[in-house]
């Protein structure tokens, strides 16, 4: 037994060594990633209606810019400024608004595909 505290003694470094430091810095870091790493797992994803509500409200928001930025660009218009190159910018939000639609078509459909996938039946042995 003596062998064996003489040998674990001989193991660890003397005090005025860096090592001791190091290990526990390391080990500490390694913790933080565990459980960086669990968290990332144990988060809550979000379902596909919850996606797609946040889609539509994002559509709308654009939706709403491009009515907005096209009153405004009316209204410099009448004033005599030029809006000719400004005019882009409300068919990018509309174009922008309609990817977001497609995108909650997408995730409703796969959503409902998923739904009215036949399941298998149980095995009856």
């Amino acid at each position: 037994m003596a062998g064996l505290g003489a040998a674990l003694a001989n193991l660890w470094p003397d005090a005025d060594s860096p090592w001791p430091y190091l290990l526990l810095a390391a080990s500490m870091l390694a913790l933080a990633v565990l459980m960086a790493w669990v968290l990332y797992c144990l988060r809550p994803r979000p379902s596909h209606e919850a996606m797609a509500r946040r889609a539509d409200r994002n559509g709308m928001a654009l939706l709403a810019l491009a009515d907005e930025m096209d009153c405004y660009l009316y209204e410099l218009d009448r004033r005599g400024y030029p809006v000719r190159q400004q005019q882009h910018w409300p068919r990018l939000c509309r174009r922008l608004a309609m990817d977001h639609l497609e995108c909650i078509n997408r995730l409703m459909l796969d959503e409902l595909a998923r739904e009215s996938a036949p399941r298998d039946p149980p095995e009856s042995s």
